[in-house]
């Protein structure tokens, strides 16, 4: 617990609890301290270890669908050219 509160990124509240809750599915407490000491320190790091690692268990592969959705909430634009990442909701 100590490993994980003297992080750098235990300094924001939300990267703190989105930390422990991706820790509590984590489930291999073997290599729990090693997953600690591997946590990124920005909370933009941390939120995409937590989507590669959602993506990469979804077997329904849905995520993998709405991830441009993703994308376009972190990193909104112009719509110009911003209709082409909702195409796959045609087919």
């Amino acid at each position: 617990m100590r490993l994980l509160t003297e992080h750098q990124g235990a300094a924001l509240p939300l990267w703190l609890s989105m930390a422990c809750e991706d820790l509590r599915v984590f489930g291999d407490f073997a290599t729990l301290t090693k997953k600690v000491k591997k946590l990124p320190q920005s909370l933009e790091g941390l939120i995409g270890q937590i989507l590669d690692r959602l993506v990469a268990e979804d077997e329904s592969k849905c995520l993998t669908k709405v991830s441009p959705l993703f994308a376009l909430a972190l990193h909104p634009g112009p719509w110009k050219g911003h209709m082409t990442l909702f195409s796959f909701w045609r087919s």
